[in-house]
């Protein structure tokens, strides 16, 4: 028998090969899955999915399926597929009936947000010089809060701490901002 190798993303930017030392899916196996899902689904893309889904559970469960757990397994994931093709759309169809009915650009809308941006500011120089430069390098150039911690010297708790409380503060000047509108 011969095996295949099976790709598990181990993170977004790297990928690592695995194969297994026990034949999890044989060459027959996988060829008799592949024209079974290609005939479910349709197409040789989401038969492949499919089987590189199913593939990363076995390999993480190190288990070795008869071939009707492995095909009853193949089923169960194309039917997950599927439903979750059929959600996607629906959510497309409800949001696209959304938006062709919805006008965001109305005057109200841009002076609302045009005063939410000024109470945020308003707020955010409220804040102390050291609590402002964590909420800025925080939420306005998306770094990790480590960095943050490093590049001024502090503890990443004490980070995370006068970042949660320099939310709050901001939150409670918009809310207030938003109550007296």
């Amino acid at each position: 028998m011969r095996m295949i190798r099976i790709t598990i993303p181990s993170t977004i930017h790297q990928r690592q090969s695995v194969m297994s030392t026990d034949a999890i899916l044989t060459r027959d196996r996988l060829s008799a899955g592949r024209m079974q899902l290609e005939r479910w689904l349709g197409s040789t893309d989401d038969a492949n999915d499919v089987i590189q889904t199913v593939g990363e559970k076995l390999v993480r469960s190190g288990t070795q399926p008869g071939r009707a757990y492995l095909f009853a397994m193949f089923r169960s994931a194309a039917v997950d597929a599927v439903r979750a093709e059929t959600t996607r759309r629906e959510y497309q169809v409800q949001y696209a009936e959304q938006a062709d009915t919805v006008d965001y650009q109305t005057p109200e809308r841009r002076l609302a947000g045009t005063q939410a941006l000024e109470a945020l500011q308003s707020a955010v120089a409220k804040l102390s010089s050291v609590n402002q430069e964590i909420f800025v390098r925080a939420y306005v150039d998306d770094q990790p809060r480590a960095e943050i911690a490093e590049a001024l010297g502090l503890r990443l708790s004490t980070v995370e701490k006068r970042l949660a409380k320099a939310k709050r503060h901001c939150f409670t000047q918009i809310q207030a901002h938003l109550d007296r509108s």
